[in-house]
């Protein structure tokens, strides 16, 4: 055999191998499939809450999907996440509208992109289940909603104080708290707004009561229902506002909370205070905390007063009271009446230092009797622990909550609260472009490196270049 024979039935030999090489790790990658996400945010992979509610599942659920040939290669990748977390409790079908009109028409689909999320009808039949819900995209905060609305899981009422001023759950507007409503609702809270005014008691399957920058003081009477509501064990979420009546600070003291008149303001990096002042980062967590271990984006808060901890345990009444959230070191504090309504201020005297911006108090509480109808909660056991979260800014409006992490630090917040710590995740950050902040200072640095510094040194280098040549 001669040498070009032999050396053609190596190269034929080694392409057979090569390719049945090829053909087994074909095979073996089929069975034993694995994605890696290597995108910012993963945002192409599941949120841990939403893998943690399918692995939570006590019953089969399906989706069927209709959807065009364009999108349909997405809508698979995104049930096909859901499905990883759970192949034997869910499962999906994507159908085309036009080939499938008698079972579109079964599920009541008008629309390519719509579908439904049921549970599975014994045996896996095609025919419609009695419990399902409508979807009307395929969205990852579209389908866990319906998730939550199928399972079993039980809904938890919250109630929003309304009468005094406060942010509505039912606005829209930059200041109105619709969007923390909207947060909430994937984790199977029910938010309802509470008028003690029309309403002279508070619901007895109140899971926490929501205080959203009240700006009129409580009525006696109202007074003396929040209080006996948490002396009973109830929970509190209060935004202390700028402008919320000072009353507050005497009422919240009573459980450990100090609440200077003052605001935190930010400087700018030579000491001056501006409008870009009034925003806090909160970026010192309570690293040991349920709701902050795992915290890694900062939170912004405006306009914030700082909610200082009592240390003299002898004034607290026997609650735990500790700051959860501090602003970094490089801020100050301005009393209140020189901010508000002030478009130019002096550089503050003060010294730069950290200020607690979220204040946490606890105590287990003995609920107490009471023969008329009450503001206190049902207890599940004769005692309960009051818990009670005091922010002294802006942290969850319609203009603050997509920022950076003010939408999981509230979320996790109120989980906290109703002692829900299971619930508490890092959600999924939406695929949106992230702003940078920056100080005046900064920008002016940026603007002088581009502007001036670089083309002067390209331009003294040429200078250089021409007089060598000479």
């Amino acid at each position: 055999m001669s040498i070009h024979t032999k050396a053609a039935l190596n190269t034929v030999l080694s392409f057979f191998l090569a390719m049945l090489l090829f053909g087994i790790i074909l095979a073996i990658s089929n069975k034993h499939n694995k994605t890696y996400d290597v995108t910012q945010n993963k945002r192409l992979s599941l949120s841990e809450q939403s893998a943690k509610l399918v692995k939570e599942l006590k019953k089969p659920v399906r989706v069927v999907a209709f959807s065009n040939d364009h999108e349909r290669k997405n809508v698979e990748r995104i049930l096909k996440n859901y499905r990883n977390a759970n192949p034997a409790m869910f499962h999906f079908e994507v159908l085309d509208l036009l080939k499938n009109p008698a079972r579109a028409k079964a599920y009541d689909i008008v629309y390519s992109g719509q579908g439904v999320l049921e549970l599975l009808p014994e045996g896996g039949a095609n025919e419609p289940s009695k419990r399902q819900e409508r979807l009307n995209d395929f969205e990852e905060q579209t389908i866990t909603n319906a998730l939550v609305k199928l399972s079993d899981r039980d809904s938890l009422k919250l109630g929003f104080l309304t009468g005094h001023g406060e942010a509505s759950i039912s606005e829209n507007q930059p200041f109105g708290i619709s969007g923390l409503k909207m947060a909430l609702e994937p984790e199977a809270y029910k938010a309802e707004e509470i008028n003690l005014a029309k309403q002279p008691q508070l619901p007895t399957d109140l899971a926490a009561l929501i205080v959203a920058g009240p700006k009129a003081p409580l009525l006696d009477g109202e007074r003396d229902i929040l209080k006996k509501y948490i002396d009973d064990g109830g929970r509190l979420l209060f935004w202390f506002d700028a402008q919320t009546d000072r009353s507050y600070a005497d009422f919240l003291l009573q459980y450990g909370f100090e609440i200077p008149d003052e605001i935190i303001l930010t400087p700018d990096q030579v000491g001056r205070i501006t409008q870009d002042s009034a925003a806090v980062v909160g970026m010192i967590f309570d690293a040991g905390h349920p709701v902050t271990k795992d915290q890694k984006e900062f939170i912004l808060s405006l306009l914030s007063h700082p909610i200082k901890a009592v240390t003299d345990p002898t004034r607290t009444n026997g609650y735990t009271v500790k700051p959860l959230v501090s602003s970094t070191d490089m801020t100050v504090v301005v009393p209140t009446a020189e901010v508000l309504g002030k478009k130019k201020m002096a550089p503050p005297k003060g010294k730069a230092a950290s200020f607690p911006l979220v204040t946490l108090a606890s105590k287990k509480q003995t609920p107490t009797a009471s023969p008329s109808p009450s503001a206190s909660p049902s207890p599940s056991s004769d005692e309960r622990e009051a818990r009670l979260a005091v922010m002294g800014g802006e942290v969850f409006t319609n203009q603050l909550l997509r920022v950076v992490g003010n939408r999981d630090f509230s979320v996790n917040l109120i989980n906290w609260l109703v002692e829900e710590e299971g619930r508490i995740t890092i959600r999924p950050v939406a695929e949106e472009s992230k702003p940078l902040f920056l100080a005046p200072g900064q920008v002016r640095n940026i603007v002088g490196v581009q502007l001036l510094l670089i083309p002067m040194v390209f331009l003294l280098l040429g200078i250089l270049s021409a007089v060598k040549r000479r």
